[in-house]
């Protein structure tokens, strides 16, 4: 990288490694070699979450740009740009399944997003401040948002 890395995920299988950087470039890299497999570019500010699906097929990525992006992992090809925050997405988090995503912005929203088509199924408002992290249980019944405004909310969710 030429910039700060801001975030890291490994694949499910730890075969790759891919980590974002506050230029809006991501790289993949092979774990055992250590060697850059590919660069992926279409962020235009700081890349702030990255997930990759359970199936290791699709990366998706969060920016301050206020877009959160699905690649293929194995071609590095774009698939689909999801916009619909007013400001910066600080954070993501992929369903177990991979059906729905979650993210959290400075615009003080979270918002589900099937993870298909990427259309907003619910946007969540109750901070008064950023929201900066977001968790999402194993069942998928309970999501966990941490704020700016020092809380963190439970909220009970139905897709």
């Amino acid at each position: 990288h030429t910039a700060p890395v801001s975030t890291v995920v490994l694949s499910p299988e730890g075969q790759w490694l891919v980590s974002g950087s506050t230029n809006g470039k991501i790289k993949l890299w092979d774990v055992h070699t250590g060697e850059p497999l590919r660069t992926l570019l279409g962020h235009h500010g700081a890349v702030t979450g990255l997930q990759i699906s359970p199936d290791g097929q699709t990366l998706v990525s969060s920016s301050v740009d206020q877009t959160i992006k699905f690649w293929n992992l194995k071609t590095g090809k774009l698939q689909q740009t999801l916009k619909g925050h007013t400001d910066s997405v600080n954070a993501i988090a992929l369903s177990a399944d991979g059906q729905w995503l979650v993210s959290g912005s400075t615009d003080r929203t979270i918002k589900i997003w099937h993870g298909l088509t990427g259309e907003i199924l619910h946007t969540l408002k109750g901070h008064n401040g950023s929201v900066t992290a977001i968790a999402l249980t194993p069942d998928q019944q309970t999501l966990i948002s941490g704020s700016a405004d020092h809380t963190i909310k439970i909220w009970r969710v139905t897709i």
